[in-house]
């Protein structure tokens, strides 16, 4: 029992509690005070170009206090992630930078829905026209049937793949994704990907040439 025994008037249970208390403000505070110098250093490394370094620095701040936003933020950008994202937006709601980056990293893994809601809500509280002006673009080529069937076929081929015993109708997939934006950097990407994964190394060289 942390407590010691109470007196009649209850005098140390008072004091007891102001001293677990006082420990554990100053716990936190020792925390987020080493939380900020991890994250400070792990932006010099960025600046220096030092990735690896920055990426260490950036997970020991978050490890050692789970709240410091800036830290969350600088990880996410070096790796993108929808969960330290979304751990990010558990903390506040109102920075829309986060729902910016967590609509990317919805983009990238082809699950366009919750791109849209996440681009939806930043378009509602950033100030940033410019980059407002971009989100829109991308948002009106979702709209379209043709870009629809794209991101379709992607997350099929990445479902099928991922099952592992159907690779070739994953390629199949990826094809029809291919051959609807025969351009998409995108899409050699991630057929080149998919051929690399599954030991087809000519096809993947032959892929990644294209791009």
């Amino acid at each position: 029992n942390i407590l010691p025994k109470l007196d009649r008037k209850g005098n140390l249970l008072e004091n007891a509690y102001i001293q677990v208390i006082r420990l554990s403000d100053t716990e936190i505070h020792h925390r987020r005070e080493q939380a900020e110098l991890k994250n400070a250093e792990g932006e010099r490394y960025i600046v220096k170009g030092m990735y690896p370094k920055a990426y260490e620095c950036f997970t020991k701040a978050v490890g050692t206090d789970r709240d410091y936003l800036p830290a969350i933020k600088n990880l996410a950008k070096l790796s993108p992630s929808i969960k330290l994202y979304e751990e990010a937006l558990e903390i506040t709601q109102d920075d829309p930078d986060i729902y910016l980056n967590l609509g990317k990293a919805y983009q990238a893994e082809k699950k366009i829905y919750e791109a849209i809601e996440n681009f939806n809500k930043y378009l509602e509280i950033s100030k940033n026209v410019q980059e407002k002006e971009n989100i829109k673009r991308i948002l009106n080529g979702f709209k379209s049937s043709e870009s629809q069937d794209y991101y379709k076929n992607l997350r099929e081929g990445d479902k099928l793949f991922q099952e592992g015993n159907k690779m070739k109708e994953a390629e199949d997939a990826y094809k029809r994704a291919l051959n609807i934006r025969p351009d998409s950097k995108e899409a050699l990407s991630t057929i080149a990907m998919f051929y690399l994964n599954s030991g087809q190394k000519i096809k993947a060289k032959e892929t990644v040439d294209e791009l």
